[in-house]
């Protein structure tokens, strides 16, 4: 620094002079080597007297003030000049600033720092000599500030860093670092001091279990000899407490690395969880059993499962993302997919429905007979997803649905439903048609073939019968099939009565014709009622019931014929439905009584038992024959009820008859079918205390032609009680001596349509001999019912029957004539006990 000394020219250094005036060589040595130091200097003596100072102290503190600095000037004074210049910028109070100084100066201390009026930041140093004098030295920090600043500016910004960072220098020290690193590895505070080795974190990590088991030694030197090549390097690393850290090094200019260290512990577990959610999504796209895809509002892919490109046949290069919409659909079509579709006119609806953008669902038909319900459904960004179901087989079944519930499952026949819808549009166009006519009919003894034969014979003679009268009508008429062997035909071709009538004979004469069904052949027959539209109704309720009455009255003019409908069947009807209702209370209420016709030895004519008869005498009616509420009693199901009351009450009646004396009761063929019979034959025994062997159970061929097995079961269960049982009606029926082979009887009763025919056909004489020879080989009794004359009497008697029973003998009386007539004595006797 240039500067004039008090005697010399400017760039001289004030320097001390000997007492004889000369300055020697060692003293310009002194003032050459004190001008070299790169620092303000300044020399006082014990009396505080500028002894000596160089070139820097003078520009920095009195440039143009040289002459304050001569050597012998006063401290104090140098720093009032200092002050006066305007040089200092330490902000204080001049006094106070002054004040302070001269106490360091004089009681040097710590070092301080203040900065000039030129920005230039100094350090001031002061040491006292031995001899009391004063040494200051004031360095130029001006540049160290800047870096220092710098330095502060980066400190900053690495403790603003979410990652942790530490710098290595080429020794392996770690230079910078910063809290997030020291918490992101869990380091103790210390290992934040500069230049602590890059062993020193090793080691630490080693011993806490960092790096697994091993020698501790061998993993530290591993990993420093790593470290010294420098290399660039990216792993993560799992910590102990299951955090992950992402370290990242690389070479620094010079040698040493830089590394960070991020937590991505929440990134991995995300990515995890996307890749889970994604593994979720592909396989529920996987097993979707529905097509889907997704759009974007380009009309481009996005994602595509493989469902759809099968449901579609599509090749797979359709599959991937980017794919048009269009090419799509053009592929299909050109391919011939779709049914009579223009491409272009398809593809411009389908794009007026995505620029909708409302949900859609439709179903496509294809030429392979296939059909897809196809969904769309828009998405907030312009695409959309939809999904393709192949609904053929659902379609299929909603058909067959469809057409089961307005079809018979048997033979394929419309069902009522379906006869009344055609009905009501029949009935809806009457105003402008001819009518209709409607025909009602049954099988007759259809019955017979099912208990005969078999329920599955009987199912296959309906399904012919079905064949026969599609082939009596035209197309535009329904054959209808209504339940068990009901049928109803609607005629609309030619509804005048000359057609109603031939239709109805040609349906006669075409089910009368023989059914060949597996070896078996089965004859039955029709009868046929006939409703006209509109004079007999124009409801089709009303109609129907028209129909049905006139088929109630052909079957009972004989069967096989055909009746229209007249008005005075109704009142018939009411009054059959009446005694319908007559019969239901009166088996409520007690309405019955039981007759009983005498059963007679033929060789000694004694009576060996009697026959329970039912007898109902109607308040109004009087009385009603058997032959007329039995069969009503068998159709609207109170048989087994009014059956079940004649067993017990004939068990209470013959309990008080002479012990010899029997009880015979009829089972009709539903109360022979019941789940119950046996345990309600037992009850009505234990309850009249009548002894088993007393009461004999008489069942018609009928009853016995169903359910071979269960039948025998339940004849066994009756025998092994001890109740008798014979068989009824014997010769009317189809297997009666299948069923003797079957079953030992104790009794066969002959029917008395042969004991009738006995005085006129030689074959009737023919036959009852041979029912009483096969009883006699078989070891059982007979029985001649219905003998009503002498002749008839002695024939039996002849071919030997062994009871005989009818109205030569006695007609069916009430108990109280019986115990009268054929046992007084026991009577009184009861009475008197």
């Amino acid at each position: 620094m240039a500067a004039k000394g008090r005697t010399g020219k400017a760039g001289e250094t004030a320097r001390p002079a000997k007492a004889d005036g000369t300055t020697p060589c060692a003293d310009k040595l002194l003032e050459d080597v004190i001008d070299s130091i790169p620092a303000g200097f300044m020399l006082c003596d014990a009396d505080d007297r500028i002894v000596v100072c160089n070139a820097l102290f003078r520009e920095w503190f009195f440039p143009g003030l040289e002459h304050e600095l001569r050597p012998g000037a006063r401290y104090e004074d140098v720093l009032r000049a200092f002050i006066d210049s305007g040089v200092s910028r330490n902000g204080r109070e001049d006094a106070d600033w002054l004040k302070t100084r001269l106490d360091f100066h004089r009681n040097p201390g710590e070092p301080f720092e203040h900065r000039l009026q030129d920005g230039r930041l100094l350090r001031t140093i002061e040491k006292r000599t031995r001899d009391g004098g004063v040494v200051s030295l004031h360095v130029d920090m001006t540049t160290l500030d800047a870096h220092r600043a710098k330095a502060a500016h980066l400190d900053v910004v690495l403790e603003a860093i979410d990652e942790g960072i530490s710098v290595m220098d080429a020794d392996l020290n770690c230079v910078a670092s910063n809290a997030r690193f020291l918490e992101l590895l869990q380091f103790p505070p210390e290992f934040s001091v500069p230049g602590t080795p890059f062993e020193s974190f090793i080691r630490y990590n080693a011993e806490r279990g960092e790096y697994g088991e091993g020698d501790i030694e061998t993993l530290v030197r591993d990993r420093v000899e790593l470290a010294r090549q420098f290399l660039p390097h990216c792993f993560e690393r799992t910590r102990p407490d299951g955090s992950i850290i992402e370290v990242r090094g690389n070479p620094a200019d010079g040698g040493g690395f830089v590394t960070t260290y991020t937590d991505i512990t929440e990134r991995r577990r995300a990515e995890e969880a996307l890749t889970e959610q994604n593994e979720r999504f592909n396989a529920a796209l996987s097993n979707m059993t529905q097509g889907l895809t997704m759009f974007d509002k380009d009309r481009r892919l996005v994602v595509c499962n493989r469902q759809l490109l099968q449901l579609y046949d599509l090749p797979e290069h359709f599959a991937e993302p980017g794919t048009l919409h269009d090419d799509i659909i053009r592929f299909l079509i050109e391919r011939g997919d779709y049914r009579g579709i223009d491409k272009e006119t398809y593809l411009q609806d389908r794009i007026a429905m995505i620029a909708e953008a409302k949900p859609v669902t439709r179903i496509l038909e294809f030429n392979n007979g296939r059909a897809v319900a196809v969904t769309f459904q828009p998405m907030a960004n312009g695409g959309w997803v939809s999904t393709h179901e192949d609904i053929t087989e659902l379609q299929q079944a909603q058909a067959r649905v469809a057409h089961m519930a307005h079809h018979d499952d048997l033979t394929n026949l419309p069902n009522r439903t379906l006869l009344r819808e055609r009905m009501e549009q029949e009935i809806a166009r009457l105003h402008r048609s001819k009518g209709f006519a409607v025909l009602c009919l049954d099988l007759d003894r259809f019955k017979n073939v099912n208990d005969a034969i078999g329920h599955p014979m009987g199912d296959k003679l309906l399904q012919a019968a079905a064949q026969r009268l599609r082939s009596c009508v035209r197309d535009t008429d329904t054959v209808a099939r209504l339940g068990g062997d009901e049928f109803a035909i609607l005629l609309v071709s030619d509804p005048s009565p000359e057609t109603a009538k031939a239709l109805a004979a040609r349906i006669c004469d075409v089910i009368a014709e023989p059914f060949t069904l597996h070896h078996h052949e089965v004859v039955v027959g029709a009868s046929v009622g006939i409703a006209l539209a509109p004079q007999d109704g124009s409801d089709p309720d009303q109609l129907m019931k028209n129909a049905d009455m006139a088929l109630y009255r052909a079957k009972n003019d004989g069967r096989g014929v055909y009746r229209f409908f007249e008005r005075e069947m109704d009142a018939r009807m009411q009054a059959r439905r009446n005694l319908e209702l007559d019969l239901r209370r009166a088996l409520e209420c007690g309405g019955f009584d039981l007759h009983y016709q005498p059963l007679v030895d033929l060789k000694t004519d004694t009576v060996t038992g009697f026959e329970a008869l039912m007898r109902w005498q109607h308040p109004l009616r009087g009385n009603v024959p058997p032959g007329e509420f039995i069969p009503i009693a068998e159709e609207i199901g109170v048989i087994v009820p009014l059956g079940q009351w004649v067993i017990e009450r004939a068990c209470m009646d013959a309990v008080a008859w002479p012990s010899h004396l029997k009880v015979a009761v009829n089972l009709s063929p539903a109360q022979f079918r019941s789940e119950t019979l046996v345990l309600n034959v037992f009850n009505a025994l234990a309850k009249s205390g009548l002894a088993a062997y007393r009461l004999e159970l008489e069942i018609t061929e009928t009853a016995l032609l169903q359910n071979n097995a269960k039948t025998l079961e339940t004849l066994h269960a009756l025998r092994d009680m001890g109740v008798g049982i014979a068989m009824d009606d014997f010769g009317t029926g189809y297997s009666s001596l299948s069923y003797l082979r079957s079953f030992p009887f104790d009794k066969i009763k002959i029917d008395r349509s042969f004991i009738k025919d006995l005085s006129d056909r030689d074959d009737a004489d023919v036959i009852v001999k041979a029912v009483a020879n096969l009883s006699r080989d078989l070891g059982m009794k007979t029985t001649a019912e219905g003998v009503e004359t002498e002749k008839q009497r002695e024939i039996v008697a002849a071919a030997g029957y062994t009871e005989m029973q009818g109205f030569l003998f006695s007609p069916a009386r009430p108990t109280s004539e019986i115990a009268e007539l054929y046992f007084p004595d026991h009577v009184v006797k009861q009475s008197v006990a």
